[in-house]
């Protein structure tokens, strides 16, 4: 079973960044040289607002499957509509297939455990509290597959109140 997009709308609306982003006409950032968002580590960082709420859709989803395009697509439409924005077909299958691919390489980070590349961090104790859940590791390398995807959110610099991480 695929994730479930329901709600993903509602997200995206709530967040003053991404809001911005659907009135200044692109869902998804990236640098200026690339013709598509391409799925690489810089373009996560500069779309951590829009990939948040789909990696908590994803944490959630049996096995982690990636969503379908038609209920992203569907999804799309209507934060663009609900924005009053109009906007291709083209375009918001573009985004979701930017969106699906974006998220197919944070979880391969996440499967093969290339969450961080620091040495200082990875000496460290960790805590997450994921909506109120702790799991306490002194590897981020060991940290469960349940939380992995969560974790790398750190990564790219996207924090929430709902997601917290303290040093022991």
């Amino acid at each position: 079973m695929a994730m479930s997009c329901e709600g993903l709308a509602a997200m995206w609306e709530g967040t003053s960044g991404v809001r911005r982003r659907v009135l200044n006409g692109l869902l998804l950032e990236y640098p200026a040289s690339q013709k598509w968002c391409q799925p690489t580590r810089e373009n996560a960082k500069l779309n951590g607002e829009v990939l948040l709420p789909c990696l908590s859709l994803l944490s959630e989803a049996p096995d982690f499957h990636l969503p379908h395009l038609p209920p992203l697509q569907a999804e799309i439409q209507t934060l663009y509509s609900a924005m009053g924005k109009e906007v291709s077909s083209k375009t918001i299958y573009k985004n979701a297939v930017e969106i699906k691919k974006l998220l197919s390489f944070l979880k391969r980070r996440a499967n093969h455990k290339e969450v961080t590349k620091d040495p200082i961090f990875q000496k460290k104790y960790v805590i997450l509290i994921v909506g109120g859940l702790q799991v306490l590791s002194t590897n981020p390398d060991r940290i469960t597959d349940k939380y992995c995807l969560q974790y790398i959110l750190f990564q790219i610099g996207s924090l929430t109140n709902s997601m917290q991480i303290k040093y022991v």
